[in-house]
């Protein structure tokens, strides 16, 4: 049997698109694999040299989406810099359908957060080294992710032991993992 990609009847259900050079790599990518393997439920990116996050609404094209790996720096997008939030705001429907997301090796703020998970659906979080999230957007966790029921924290800068305990009391149901 060929496992071609183009055969009428295999299309995958998961993609990793690594190591990218350069974000304008990634658009191309996302915009082919969305005509050719729409049905794709996981997605695994990691870039390089990250500017602008343009190619973030590109993941409302996968409408059977579920889990999502983000792997890179969000270093440019600064709670100063409005515009640079359109991306994140447009995110919100593809982060509807998620289940999963995993994000790492990000200075993704908590703005930027909130605005991907409005009425989010994701009930497993995965975050490591994402050193701009604080207290204060894991607080918000009850009211915008209330369906979560795991909770991975890893060498979060801003995030402390006692931030982690207080959300236990708040979410004692919720499955939290710190380290």
């Amino acid at each position: 049997m060929n496992n071609d990609i183009t055969e009428k009847n295999h299309r995958p259900e998961q993609a990793s698109i690594l190591d990218l050079p350069h974000e304008n790599a990634i658009s191309p990518i996302l915009q082919a694999l969305a005509l050719q393997c729409p049905e794709i439920t996981m997605i695994q990116l990691s870039w390089k040299e990250h500017e602008t996050c343009a190619w973030l609404p590109l993941l409302k094209n996968f409408p059977k989406l579920q889990e999502l790996h983000l792997v890179g720096c969000f270093a440019t997008v600064e709670d100063g810099q409005l515009g640079r939030f359109a991306p994140f705001r447009s995110l919100s429907p593809a982060f509807r359908r998620l289940s999963v997301l995993h994000v790492a090796y990000s200075c993704i703020t908590d703005r930027c957060f909130v605005l991907m998970y409005k009425e989010s659906r994701i009930t497993a979080l995965y975050l490591k080294a994402c050193h701009k999230i604080t207290k204060a957007w894991l607080m918000t966790i009850p009211l915008h992710l209330p369906l979560l029921q795991k909770l991975t924290i890893s060498n979060c800068a801003l995030i402390f032991p006692e931030n982690i305990e207080e959300l236990r009391r708040i979410m004692p149901g919720l499955d939290i993992k710190y380290h």
